[in-house]
């Protein structure tokens, strides 16, 4: 089967032929991801890491490209969530361990199925930090993907396959990561390139770091000899890179991603800053990682045939706001990833070729929902567990997931609608939601209850999903009192940042602040401060690349810092609680149209 996918182009014979590859649920991208890494079923016991707050890997992989296997090593910096734990689990496919340690001192550990479980030299108080050091080699069958003939490897779908980490979604953490390649070969990888060293021995490393916490499952690379080509689209770099396609060709092929990212972040509300590489690769469905994203070279030829098949370009591209920054929590809520990346890709193609282009994205994904009622498959979208995923599943994930916000759409409206989707996105930007946050957005956009339509559409089916004995839609009781309260807490916080971001909108609305030329910094859920960020963190965000980042800040003020002397201003949107697991704190809100944001930090 053609990894191409697209629904719009004019070959008749080649769109019956991608519309049977969508239909069959191929727009997969992180769906055996999410199979690597399911929810526990009845039985089982808890997902690795549940007791454990993973902060950061630093990672360093050594692939043998001719044998097709790696050896690696990885720091793992967590802090413990349970008094008096000692034993903790991590994901680790079907690599062989050779070692653990702490502090370089051994620790004893036993590799069952596809976790490692490490058990510390002392039971560890709450609270406390600790980094472990595991030694691990493999030789992948998946996960990693080995091309010797075209001297390329690249990662797809299972990241524990080739690092030991932890697959939960809502498990994010930032990255350092180094891969030894073979002289002469072009690579990318998560964040930002540190250093490109010859090691000797026709070796060369690459390093990169990943400053943004991510959940695992978009860690990635891709390395070959690469032709490359790129462009800019606002704050965004783009690179765009082929074994088989030239420099001219690439540009072709990836030609509407700069009008993608404008588009993408426009409707966001948050712009995308950094470096974005789209890279061809010998086989893939397609897959999203932390700043790249994998596509076939198949595929670019079917572009350079048909410049209108940009529906896979488009969804991946989208997982850059709607799955790799705001996840799912776990996998039951998988459409908030992928159900939105299909739909944003067919609003991108509606904005860029007309509604006709839109309306056969929607009319495929109803025949394929209404193919899933005949035969009695449709499910609600929210899943008890999603283990060992069929076609059929996969379907309502990503076709229905698309369709429901389709109907929502014109449910509300334009405005409401849009403004639901931008004052979500804002709101958990960097956090793990599930389908109750998404519901609380649209409401407080639209002003009116959408319990039936939520019920109808979203929770119901002819299959239903039944939650477990002690589970609701914001988790497994078995979390216990502090993650319910983590739960909450995110929540909440995550509507107090509608409230500062909806002020900040009006202020732009009203000519307050200009458009391109102001930074905002906004309250942040919870999790944030435990990221060592300090209690109140917030995050940032500014027109300026080079500004954003994260910055201390004081709860419950507004200040104009353009005034000779800061003083809050009125109204100030403290009546919204944005309580953190230890105290309640409330939104804030700092605006300048002359100050970059590490200026305002000082100020607070």
């Amino acid at each position: 089967m053609r990894d191409a996918v697209n629904q719009v182009g004019q070959s008749r014979a080649r769109s019956r032929l991608l519309r049977r590859t969508i239909a069959a649920g191929v727009l997969v991208c992180t769906a055996f991801a999410a199979l690597a890494a399911a929810s526990k079923t009845p039985g089982e016991v808890a997902r690795a890491g549940a007791d454990i707050d993973v902060l950061h890997y630093t990672a360093r992989i050594e692939p043998d490209l001719a044998a097709k296997s790696l050896r690696g090593h990885v720091a793992i910096r967590f802090i413990v969530r349970t008094q008096g734990a000692q034993r903790f689990d991590f994901d680790a496919g079907e690599l062989d361990i050779v070692a653990v340690s702490e502090d370089k001192k051994p620790l004893s550990f036993d590799k069952l199925d596809k976790r490692v479980s490490v058990r510390l030299a002392a039971p560890a108080a709450a609270g406390s930090r600790h980094e472990i050091e595991i030694v691990y080699r493999g030789a992948p069958r998946f996960g990693l993907e080995f091309h010797p003939e075209r001297n390329e490897l690249y990662t797809v779908f299972s990241t524990s396959q080739w690092l030991v980490c932890i697959d939960a979604p809502q498990e994010r953490a930032t990255l350092d990561l180094t891969v030894t390649l073979p002289e002469g070969l072009k690579a990318v990888g998560n964040g930002r390139l540190m250093s490109k060293s010859a090691l000797g021995g026709r070796r060369e490393a690459y390093r990169w770091r990943q400053d943004a916490a991510m959940p695992s499952y978009v860690y990635g690379f891709a390395a070959g000899r690469y032709n490359e080509a790129g462009g800019t689209s606002e704050n965004a770099v783009l690179r765009y890179l082929s074994s088989d396609l030239q420099a001219p060709q690439l540009r072709r092929v990836f030609a509407d991603t700069p009008d993608m990212m404008r588009f993408f972040g426009r409707r966001a509300g948050i712009r995308y800053n950094g470096t974005y590489s789209q890279v061809l690769v010998a086989k893939t469905i397609g897959q999203e990682l932390a700043g790249l994203s994998l596509m076939s070279e198949a595929y670019g030829r079917e572009v350079l045939d048909d410049p209108s098949a940009q529906a896979l370009i488009a969804h991946e591209a989208a997982h850059q706001w709607w799955g790799n920054y705001v996840t799912c929590r776990d996998w039951g809520h998988f459409w908030l990833n992928e159900g939105f990346a299909n739909f944003m890709a067919a609003a991108y193609l509606q904005h860029r070729f007309g509604d006709e282009a839109y309306r056969k994205q929607v009319d495929g994904w109803k025949r394929r929902l209404d193919k899933l009622r005949e035969t009695g498959k449709d499910h609600a979208l929210i899943y008890e567990h999603w283990s060992k995923p069929s076609a059929d599943d996969r379907a309502v994930v990503y076709q229905k997931g698309a369709y429901v916000l389709h109907l929502l759409r014109e449910e509300l409206g334009e405005r409401a609608f849009w403004g639901g989707v931008r004052a979500y996105t804002r709101a958990h930007y960097g956090h793990s939601v599930v389908t109750a946050d998404f519901r609380r957005a649209m409401e407080r956009a639209s002003g009116r209850d959408l319990g039936e339509f939520f019920a109808r559409w979203v929770a119901s089916a002819e299959v239903v999903a039944k939650p477990a004995a002690g589970r609701s839609e914001r988790g497994d009781a078995a979390k216990g009192r502090s993650g319910a309260s983590r739960d909450r807490a995110v929540s909440e916080a995550g509507a107090c940042c509608e409230q500062a971001w909806a002020l900040t909108d009006a202020w732009l609305d009203r000519g307050i602040v200009a458009e391109r030329s102001f930074a905002v910094a906004a309250c942040a859920a919870p999790t944030q401060e435990r990221r060592g960020q300090g209690v109140g963190a917030a995050r940032a965000a500014t027109t300026n690349p080079t500004d954003r980042g994260t910055v201390p800040i004081r709860p419950g003020r507004l200040f104009n810092l353009d005034r000779p002397t800061p003083r809050p201003l009125a109204p100030s949107p403290g009546t919204c609680a944005a309580p953190s697991i230890a105290r309640p704190r409330a939104p804030f809100v700092c605006i300048s149209e002359s100050r970059t944001v590490h200026e305002l930090a000082s100020w607070l």
